[in-house]
Parts: C-alpha cells; sequence; structure tokens
C-alpha cells in the first residue's frame, strides 16, 4: 500500500465536503470560496481513549486569567457539612426535628455536588460535599448498619 505524500504548504483546497468543481479565480490568484492548508507540522494521533486525570486537565471551560467557578462545590460541601453535623447532633441529643432536617439538606448537597462533580465546577469540594451529604444522609447510616451490622 502507498501512502498519499502530506498536503504541500500554501495548498489551496475547494471548501465543502468533496467540492471538486471548478471556482471562478479573483484578482489575488486564490479562489472564491477556498481555504488555505498550512502544513499541520508533527501531530500526534491518540490511539486509545484518555483517562480520567488527562480529561479533566484538559477541561478549559473557565477564563483565562480568572479565577475558577466553584460555586457548586462550595454549596455542596457547606451544605454536606450542616447535613451531617444535623444528622449526628439531632442524633446525640435525641431530638428527631434535628435529625430530619439533615435528610433534606443531604439531597440537597448530594445535587450540588452532582453538578460540581460532572459539570468541573469546584470539583475536589463537590466530591467532599457528596461524602458529606451521604454520611449526614439518614436512609444511607441505615443501609450501612444493616449491611454491616
Amino acid at each position: 500500500m502507498s501512502v498519499p505524500p502530506p498536503p504541500r504548504q500554501g495548498t489551496i483546497r475547494p471548501a465543502g465536503i468533496g467540492a471538486s468543481y471548478a471556482l471562478n479565480n479573483t484578482p489575488q490568484g486564490r479562489q472564491l470560496g477556498s481555504i488555505p492548508v498550512q502544513a499541520a507540522g508533527k501531530t500526534e494521533v491518540i490511539t486509545h481513549a484518555p483517562t480520567l486525570g488527562q480529561f479533566w486537565r484538559s477541561d478549559i471551560r473557565h477564563t483565562t486569567g480568572l479565577r475558577r467557578p466553584r460555586w457548586a462545590g462550595l454549596t455542596a460541601f457547606w451544605l454536606g457539612l450542616a447535613a451531617m453535623a444535623f444528622l449526628f447532633i439531632g442524633g446525640g441529643i435525641g431530638v428527631t426535628v434535628v435529625r430530619d432536617i439533615a435528610l433534606p439538606l443531604s439531597v440537597v448537597a448530594g445535587f450540588f455536588a452532582l453538578i460540581a462533580i460532572i459539570a468541573g465546577v469546584g470539583r475536589v469540594l463537590g466530591w467532599f460535599g457528596l461524602i458529606f451529604a451521604l454520611i449526614g444522609n439518614v436512609f444511607v447510616i441505615a443501609w450501612l448498619a444493616s449491611v454491616f451490622a
């Protein structure tokens, strides 16, 4: 099998997929509807999927020069911490109202943690918020108690 030669620098290729029709020349010597093709130099061909760490490092969804947004992770972290505190304080002093506040807080913290982890808006804080939300959820604690007891 023969390999076609790489495109030369300054080669003009007609615009559009499969365009092979003749185009009118302009006074500048270029064709209308053409895109100049530059030689790419050395290109890297990736034959495998990137790892999760490579994917997260390549995340460019933030403005250069500014701090990265982290509102979702911060919200998940503090709500998860509050849910965990309400569950332990309510269980420690025996007041069910305080313990019942922990369930909706942990659900909302889990929601914000998923936003943070998936969208990349404060991922580290989102992971901690998710862990705290799971610890502060009475159903997760009851399930763990039934499995490991």
